[in-house]
Parts: structure tokens; sequence; C-alpha cells
């Protein structure tokens, strides 16, 4: 009987001992977040408020925009090339 007494109360310091580390590690967790958090606010990315981008997101996207209109510009380009040296092999004149 003292044996399964010392025991329970064994177990019971166990399950107590691990509830005590897993608070301590949440803990440590959640200041690790928060911690964190502060430094991004820090360095000036502050998080967008809802129906708005972030900073990063504006960023890609622009630079995508820019992608494509220098493609479409290069498209434009080559075809009115094209257009030119259709007409000009259209006008030539042979003197023969």
């Amino acid at each position: 009987q003292d044996q399964q007494d010392q025991q329970d109360q064994q177990d019971q310091q166990d399950q107590q001992d691990q509830q005590d580390q897993q608070d301590q590690q949440d803990q440590q967790d959640q200041q690790d977040q928060q911690d964190q958090q502060g430094q991004e606010g820090q360095e000036g990315q502050e998080e967008p408020r809802e129906g708005e981008i972030s900073r990063a997101d504006m960023e890609r996207i622009l630079e995508s925009l820019e992608r494509q209109e220098a493609e479409v510009q290069a498209k434009l380009r080559a075809a009115q090339l094209r257009e030119k040296g259709r007409e000009q092999s259209k006008n030539i004149e042979k003197d023969w």
C-alpha cells in the first residue's frame, strides 16, 4: 500500500513537472513571437490593414507590371519594324 502511494505521488510529481515544462516552453514561444513582431515593426514593415497589401507585395506587383510592359513594348517595336520592312519592299522601283 505504501509503495502504491509513493508511486502515485511520483506519477503526480512527474505530471506536474511535465506541465510546468510545457508552460515554460509556451511562455518562451510566446515571448519569442512577440519579440519577432516587435523587430519587424521596428524595421518599418508594418502589417497591412484589412483590404490593403503589404509593401513587399506592392513592389512585386510593380516589378511584374514593369516586365510585362517591357515585353509589350518590345513586341510593338518588332511589329512596327516588320511593317516598315513590308512598306519599303513594296515601294522598290525597278528600272530595267
